[in-house]
């Protein structure tokens, strides 16, 4: 199921990005969310508002909770993706539920955002074979490692990934520096300027990973300048 509910979010583009994050969390105001539920969906169909990239995308009963995941036992692409075809911004948070089910050659997946086409695009991947987090962008078809803050070696961040169990994850897009939490801790944070316009939001697996979302919600993060004189 999908809702909209009216909301801004105001912050300032002066200062560093933390001090943007503190702002983002202290001036909410009103709202505008994208919620996705799934409950009113139809299993073994697209949910409303989403379109198919890749793979086969399609509600699944799950313990007699609906779910989004995609269900082809050997896909054809590479990187199954599915986005919200009703939502293209820029500065957003995104928010959702993740459980790892299986895969024989891969697990694992995460979320798009800031997606042009099928060859340009940012996503992040949580890895339960190797158990780590990685960003990437995908430019002209070819994936790069974002790098992190405060990291001079490799990109991934080792996490310990269970299978079958529920992870709540977000993701706050603040112009050029994206944050990620897991279980509402924050992880880490990388910045990358390559696609620096509005996009759509979604969802992906690699090759045969099973992997569930659920509870997904997309809220766009709306700006003003601040000036030296303003409060």
């Amino acid at each position: 199921m999908h809702t909209y509910i009216i909301s801004f979010l105001i912050v300032s583009l002066l200062g560093n990005t933390a001090d943007r994050i503190s702002d983002i969390k202290s001036k909410q105001t009103l709202d505008l969310n994208h919620a996705f539920t799934f409950e009113k969906d139809s299993v073994n169909e697209l949910p409303h508002g989403w379109k198919n990239i890749s793979g086969e995308w399609k509600v699944t009963d799950d313990e007699e909770n609906k779910v989004i995941s995609q269900v082809a036992p050997k896909p054809k692409s590479y990187c199954n993706i599915a986005i919200i075809d009703t939502l293209q911004e820029k500065n957003i948070r995104i928010s959702a539920r993740m459980k790892f089910t299986g895969g024989k050659k891969e697990r694992g997946g995460g979320i798009v955002w800031r997606y042009q086409d099928t060859k340009n695009y940012y996503l992040l991947w949580i890895n339960p074979f190797n158990n780590c987090i990685t960003e990437y962008r995908i430019k002209n078809g070819h994936r790069v490692e974002l790098p992190i803050y405060g990291r001079t070696r490799l990109p991934d961040v080792p996490f310990k990934i269970a299978l079958h169990k529920w992870y709540q994850i977000e993701l706050q897009v603040i112009e050029d520096e994206y944050i990620f939490f897991i279980d509402g801790k924050e992880l880490f944070r990388e910045t990358d300027k390559a696609f620096t316009k509005e996009g759509y939001v979604g969802i992906w697996t690699k090759a045969d990973a099973q992997t569930y979302f659920d509870n997904i919600e997309v809220q766009p993060l709306l700006f003003k300048v601040r000036t030296d004189n303003s409060e």
